[in-house]
């Protein structure tokens, strides 16, 4: 069951409660019976559907529902910002927070900054995190449909069953002749040389 169904509900029933509300006489079970309806429907707590039933009344009609923090910069700031933005060519929010000071001034002195004085002032006061969180939102439009990675994915080179290593860019390796047999001769010249060593 979604909000506006369990709002319907306690607008179907709110004028009945109200009115059991104000009666002396069997006032008390008629709102008994109300919420046991709602609360059987509605499948919430006694005391909840009497906290919804009570700010129901409280609530003046004219008032508009605002919830939520205020919102402080409006979508001309952002506006004012992917500008900005735009004009460093990408940059990332943290360098980009000290010199849009110097932006704003470039195209007020060139006449093509359009945006109005309060935005401008709101986009000078935004804060450095501010700055970043827009910004990200930006770049992520920007890369829609791509990935995160710009390198390549990295290549190697390929083996034979005789452990040779192939010649991919024209250059002979040098491990490109050693063969297990060819390690063992020079394993026992090493060998040799030593014991040369030793007498």
């Amino acid at each position: 069951m979604n909000m506006e169904t369990k709002k319907e509900i306690f607008e179907r029933y709110k004028e009945e409660y109200f009115k059991a509300k104000t009666l002396k006489k069997d006032g008390r079970r008629e709102q008994t019976r109300i919420l046991d309806i709602v609360c059987g429907v509605i499948r919430m707590h006694r005391k909840s559907a009497v906290r919804k039933f009570n700010s129901i009344q409280d609530r003046d009609p004219c008032a508009l529902e605002m919830r939520g923090c205020p919102v402080r910069y409006t979508p001309d700031v952002t506006a004012a910002l992917k500008d900005v933005w735009d004009a460093s060519n990408g940059l990332c929010g943290e360098l980009l927070h000290p010199i849009i000071g110097e932006y704003v001034g470039i195209f007020t002195r060139d006449k093509s900054w359009k945006h109005s004085d309060e935005a401008t002032g709101k986009l000078l006061a935004m804060s450095e995190m501010t700055v970043k969180r827009r910004v990200a939102k930006f770049e992520k439009v920007k890369r829609k449909g791509q990935g995160f990675s710009s390198t390549s994915p990295s290549f190697s080179p390929p083996l034979n069953t005789k452990g040779k290593v192939f010649c991919i860019y024209g250059k002979k390796s040098k491990k490109q002749e050693e063969t297990p047999s060819r390690r063992r001769e020079v394993l026992h010249r090493k060998d040799a040389e030593t014991r040369k060593k030793l007498r």
